[in-house]
């Protein structure tokens, strides 16, 4: 079973680069000593493409994945295994649909899809059922708030694999929440796995003090998104 992180952000993210203090090295770091043995970075509408890191990450023993979390009509969606000049063509859910249908490669996920923030998915991953190959089961949740119920839920219902994530802004997050799977360790097998259902989400509900802080952090970062988009 291979230990993977597939929903990562370093201080290169466009939207990121004044909060984030940690390279793609040092993520890489991080994730080897947690033995992990797959990591995608999926920096925020830009694909992070850098040969030296990807060789950084084989010498350490892991699988690094290209990755973008793509703003398409206004919701986060996570996209795999394309270049960024072809992730800044996906404007639309309609030219994402198109381009996975060319490109058989593409794997793409549905993050934290039920959770509160104007950025979820909600109603549009049912509206897209045919374009997600997995719905991600988020770490932000507590022992008695989890949108993610609602997630296992209609994930089961519509017969949708679901991976586990820990979204990771800050390093000290990598590890709440992850996904185990059974596959060889190429992009192929890893998400042909998950395709398969041959993937456990391991995962840990977060203390009160800990979602009231990230909570506030949410909040200020929802409150700059607006002031931007305004401006």
């Amino acid at each position: 079973m291979l230990k993977a992180e597939l929903h990562t952000h370093i201080n290169a993210d466009p939207q990121h680069r004044k909060t984030i203090n940690y390279s793609a090295f040092h993520l890489i770091d991080e994730v080897a000593k947690q033995q992990f043995k797959v990591l995608a970075i999926t920096c925020h509408d830009w694909v992070y493409e850098d040969k030296s890191a990807e060789e950084y990450a084989k010498k350490k023993g892991i699988l690094l994945i290209r990755g973008v979390e793509r703003t398409i009509g206004g919701k986060h969606v996570l996209i795999y295994n394309l270049s960024n000049r072809e992730a800044q063509k996906i404007h639309t859910f309609e030219e994402l649909k198109q381009f996975k249908q060319n490109n058989s490669k593409i794997f793409v996920i549905a993050p934290h899809p039920f959770h509160w923030t104007p950025v979820c998915l909600r109603n549009k991953v049912l509206q897209h059922l045919d374009l997600f190959d997995a719905w991600e089961y988020s770490w932000f949740y507590t022992r008695w708030i989890n949108p993610n119920r609602k997630m296992v839920r209609l994930a089961t219902q519509f017969h949708k694999p679901i991976i586990g994530c820990s979204d990771v802004h800050r390093i000290e997050n990598l590890g709440n929440t992850y996904t185990l799977i059974d596959a060889k360790p190429t992009i192929e097998d890893v998400f042909t796995g998950i395709r398969e259902n041959k993937a456990k989400v391991v995962t840990k509900p977060l203390s009160w003090t800990k979602f009231a802080i990230i909570a506030l952090h949410l909040l200020k970062a929802i409150a700059w998104e607006t002031t931007r988009a305004h401006q």
